[in-house]
C-alpha cells in the first residue's frame, strides 16, 4: 500500500499542476451525401480534428463503371481532401479536374496519383466557407473518359476538450 502510494500522489500532482484543461476546434470537409456516395471509414484515434459529440468520417468512395474512386478527408486539425483512382483490379488511374491538383510529393495506396483539393481555412473565427462544388473525370487507357463525378465539399468545424500541458 505504502508503495502504491509513493508512485500514485507524485503522478496526481503532476497531472493537477502540469496540465490544463482546453477547449478546441477545427475544421475539417465532408461531403454532402449522394446517391452513390459512401462511407468507408471513420478518422482514426490519432487524428487531430474530431468530436466528442459523434464521428467524422475519414473516407467516402464513389464508384463507376470501371472504377473506384476513394476521397480521404485527413486527419489534421485544418480542413484536407486527398482524391484517388483505381481500377477494380487495384491499377491506378488518371483524374482531371479543373479544382483537384495534383501531388507532386506524395501517392496514395498502389502508387496510384494522389489528387488534393486547395481548401483556404475560415476567413474569420467562427464562419465557415461557403460549400465547394468539385467536378472531376476518371481516366482510364488511351486516355478514355470511365466516367464523371460531381461532388459538393462543405467545411465543418468540430469542437473537442483535452489536456494540455502547461
Amino acid at each position: 500500500m505504502r508503495t502504491s502510494l509513493i508512485w500514485v500522489a507524485p503522478t496526481i500532482a503532476t497531472l493537477l499542476v502540469g496540465c490544463k484543461p482546453y477547449f478546441g476546434s477545427c475544421y475539417y470537409a465532408r461531403l454532402e451525401a449522394s446517391e452513390r456516395l459512401r462511407s468507408i471509414a471513420e478518422r482514426h484515434d490519432g487524428a487531430e480534428c474530431y468530436t466528442l459529440t459523434g464521428s467524422i468520417t475519414g473516407q467516402y468512395g464513389i464508384s463507376g463503371p470501371g472504377y473506384e474512386v476513394v476521397l480521404d478527408t485527413g486527419h489534421r486539425w485544418y480542413p484536407e481532401l486527398f482524391v484517388f483512382a483505381r481500377d477494380p483490379d487495384g491499377r491506378p488511374l488518371a483524374i482531371q479536374s479543373d479544382q483537384l491538383l495534383k501531388s507532386t510529393t506524395l501517392t496514395a495506396p498502389q502508387d496510384s496519383a494522389l489528387y488534393f483539393l486547395s481548401i483556404a481555412p475560415p476567413a474569420a473565427a467562427g464562419s465557415l466557407p461557403a460549400p465547394i462544388a468539385v467536378a472531376f473525370s476518371v481516366v482510364g487507357n488511351e486516355d478514355k473518359i470511365l466516367g464523371s463525378e460531381r461532388l459538393t465539399v462543405r467545411i465543418e468545424r468540430a469542437r473537442h476538450f483535452s489536456w494540455d500541458a502547461l
